[in-house]
């Protein structure tokens, strides 16, 4: 009987000794899976901080893209006055050419009829009523 007691009490001993292994592995596993928790914690501390940086960066593209759109209507308005005030000024230039173009043959044919009646007018005494003068000051002004 003490045998058997001493039996009982060896294999009682073994499982002991095999429940504070199981345990110990249970507690290694626990603090591994206690260390995966906090590394788990901290990288989902971290995705929420790249998703709200994501966030921000999809917001900041908004609003550069709607920018870039406002820019791009303002350059076309702008291209637009711009043709606009060109058609103008382009139809202003015509315009003045053309009153130079009249003026200059207005000048061209008052002097060619003053030097048409410088050879007729021959005497230089003779005034015709002081048209001879007017003439010459005629003359002088349209070469200025």
């Amino acid at each position: 009987e003490h045998q058997r007691a001493l039996q009982w009490a060896t294999r009682r001993q073994q499982m002991l000794d095999e429940e504070v292994q199981r345990l110990r592995a249970h507690i290694e596993v626990s603090k591994d899976h206690g260390k995966l928790a906090q590394t788990l914690i901290e990288t989902t501390a971290e995705r929420d901080e790249l998703v709200e940086a994501l966030e921000a960066a999809q917001d900041e593209l908004e609003e550069l893209r709607k920018d870039k759109i406002r820019a791009t209507k303002e350059r076309e308005a702008a291209n637009a006055e711009h043709t606009r005030v060109m058609d103008w000024a382009a139809g202003e230039l015509q315009g003045v050419q053309e009153e130079l173009e009249k003026e200059r043959c207005a000048r061209h044919k008052l002097l060619q009829a003053a030097q048409d009646h410088e050879c007729v007018g021959g005497d230089t005494q003779h005034d015709h009523a002081g048209g001879w003068k007017k003439t010459r000051s005629l003359l002088k002004l349209v070469a200025a």
